[in-house]
């Protein structure tokens, strides 16, 4: 429901298939669907506020570091975050300064 609510509000999607949100679940076949990664997710959107469970990825273009922390420490739940970068020293600061349970770097 949080995908297709955020998709609804406008985010796009980069890639899988969400047609398969859509139909009914069968038991039968077991509770599984395939990757998504969401992209320009606007602000009232749920993907843009609510930690989303399953293989949903919320992914942010930042214009800076400050903004990538901000937005990441703005959410209420805080459960994990992940930082990606080829500069290893500025992921520590990065996951250095989230507010969150736990936090990798390039995991």
């Amino acid at each position: 429901k949080q995908t297709l609510q955020s998709i609804q509000k406008g985010a796009t999607v980069a890639y899988g298939d969400i047609s398969q949100l859509t139909k009914p679940l069968d038991a039968s076949k077991g509770f599984f669907f395939t990757p998504i990664i969401l992209e320009n997710i606007p602000k009232d959107a749920k993907a843009y506020s609510e930690e989303l469970f399953g293989p949903v990825f919320s992914f942010f273009k930042f214009r800076n570091d400050q903004e990538a922390i901000d937005l990441a420490n703005s959410s209420k739940y805080g459960l994990a975050g992940t930082v990606f970068s080829r500069n290893m020293s500025r992921a520590e600061s990065i996951a250095f300064d989230l507010e969150s349970g736990s936090v990798s770097i390039n995991d």
